[in-house]
């Protein structure tokens, strides 16, 4: 099994440097989403997402932040469905604090496939995590995520 994991991309692009990432994100989205058509039975999607707004919400709650924020046109064609899996985030990486080291071993998953909008921070320390736990991950050519 293979998991799709789409890093902070559920965002209301109000931080420094916000517009910047946004002018590249499009194509990420673009990307992301012909990624996500592909899920299936070997293939699961999950959004790990910061806490905007405190330790309380769904993930209906994240997307209405989300889509009230600065650039909806990139949040409303993420929008997860209900097959997709939504985890909250408190930190840099995915895994601390999380249910996803849970959640990858239930679903028997060797692989991730990581996502997001910025390298530098969230999908570097979500990657390392993978590392240390010994699972692979691995990026597209065509999206801005670490390898």
């Amino acid at each position: 099994m293979i998991v799709f994991l789409v890093v902070d991309m559920i965002s209301r692009w109000d931080f420094d440097g916000a517009d910047r990432a946004a002018d590249r994100a499009g194509d990420a989205v673009e990307a992301i989403n012909r990624l996500r058509r592909r899920a299936g039975e070997n293939l699961k999607v999950v959004y790990a997402n910061d806490m905007d707004g405190g330790f309380h919400g769904s993930r209906e709650t994240a997307f209405a932040l989300a889509m009230s924020g600065r650039h909806p046109e990139l949040v409303s064609p993420l929008e997860p469905r209900p097959d997709e899996d939504f985890i909250h985030k408190g930190q840099h990486s995915a895994f601390y604090g999380t249910p996803l080291a849970h959640l990858l071993d239930v679903c028997d998953v060797e692989t991730i496939w990581l996502a997001g909008q910025a390298t530098e921070q969230c999908i570097l320390y979500t990657a390392l995590d993978a590392h240390v736990r010994g699972s692979g991950y691995y990026r597209s050519q065509s999206t801005p995520y670490w390898r």
